[in-house]
């Protein structure tokens, strides 16, 4: 999952981090900590150990067991190695492990990342480092559905402004996505002007609780990848609601921000 051809810029996190789970680290033996069924903390990394297990009382390798989930703090896009006993035993984000190493790079991540145990297993040694953010090429812009429109229709699919990403879904009907096709009853103003509303069909199959980032396919609906932090205004004429879902970097549901009738 490396991440090539970026123009980087200084990197202002300092969160570099070793955990260090092999015979004689201070981390482990008398030292360490025996968490299951509860949660916990370990020099900074945070346990779920509601289910499965995390032990690194023994005196070498942290005992780790199917459903436990470590927490890593981060600061920021970094490179994270994890040391492991035994392949396949955990995963993170969308990332399973293949050998005995993994190791992934997370962008643009401010808290924590979750290292998941799908087996019982083993971790010698969790190592972060940062790595400077990918400098940014944003755009302002406006994106207008008659500006787009042939015919009466606008397509689905990817629309690039800077390092910025907008694309638009459609509902899969027989394999093929529904394109956006205008409804000359129903009218939006922006900046004083009116303008004709467009759809693409049903709204994703759970409007309401989308639980991982979804794709062109899935209903009619945008998603939009920014480049940076900034503003992002809606127009949309509707009978029922505006849903708003933010995602983390990996894909996973992160909050619904608003569901606001018109």
């Amino acid at each position: 999952m490396k991440i090539k051809n970026l123009t980087l810029v200084e990197s202002k996190d300092n969160g570099d981090r070793t955990w260090n789970f092999r015979k004689g680290s201070d981390l482990i033996g008398s030292n360490g900590k025996l968490i299951q069924g509860t949660t916990g903390e370990v020099n900074g990394l945070v346990i779920d150990a509601t289910t499965g297990k995390f032990d690194s009382t023994r005196s070498d390798w942290a005992q780790f067991n199917t459903g436990a989930v470590v927490k890593i703090p981060v600061k920021g896009s970094c490179e994270i190695t994890i040391g492991s006993y035994k392949e396949k035993q955990a995963t993170i984000g969308r990332n399973r492990s293949r050998h005995y190493r993994i190791q992934v790079y997370i962008l643009r991540c401010s808290r924590y990342v979750d290292l998941v145990a799908t087996a019982d297993g083993y971790i010698g040694s969790i190592d972060v480092k940062h790595i400077a953010e990918p400098e940014a090429n944003v755009e302002n812009f406006t994106f207008v559905m008659d500006e787009h429109a042939v015919y009466g229709v606008v397509k689905t699919g990817e629309y690039k402004f800077g390092d910025s990403t907008l694309t638009l879904g459609g509902q899969t009907v027989g394999g093929v996505i529904t394109q956006y096709t205008v409804k000359p009853d129903k009218k939006v103003t922006i900046n004083g002007v009116e303008h004709d509303a467009y759809t693409s069909g049903k709204r994703h199959a759970d409007a309401n609780n989308i639980p991982n980032l979804p794709g062109e396919g899935d209903g009619c609906l945008a998603t939009f990848t920014p480049a940076a932090k900034g503003m992002m205004t809606v127009y949309y004429n509707s009978t029922s609601f505006l849903r708003v879902h933010t995602f983390n970097a990996d894909g996973t549901k992160k909050a619904m921000l608003i569901q606001k009738q018109d």
